[in-house]
């Protein structure tokens, strides 16, 4: 089962949220330890995505460099405020952010 979830991550099919709802409802893991799990399986599969792009030239490093100063701030702080927040409130935050996003992907217009 950890393959099917980590081949439908790795195609686009739910992201990061079909694994840590995979391991909060099948192995009944807390949710802030799900979202620490789903942070690790994210590192792994950037830095494999990071390498073939280095090698085929489609990284702007300057993008990078900013992205990467203004995001750490954020990962820290948000790492602090879910610690803080209780394990039910936190999930039932991250239940509504994925039901919001489900939504606006539905009735985005393609714009390709």
């Amino acid at each position: 089962m950890n393959f099917i979830i980590a081949l439908l991550t790795g195609l686009g099919v739910g992201s990061g949220g079909l694994y840590i709802l995979y391991l909060t409802l099948f192995h009944h893991i807390p949710q802030a330890e799900a979202q620490g799990l789903n942070l690790v399986f994210f590192i792994t599969a950037s830095l494999a995505a990071s390498l073939v792009n280095t090698f085929k030239k489609r990284i702007s490093w300057t993008a990078v460099i900013i992205l990467a100063l203004s995001g750490i701030p954020g990962a820290v702080l948000g790492s602090f405020l879910a610690r803080k927040i209780e394990g039910e409130l936190l999930s039932n935050l991250f239940n509504i952010l994925l039901l919001v996003a489900g939504t606006v992907s539905l009735f985005k217009k393609n714009e390709e």
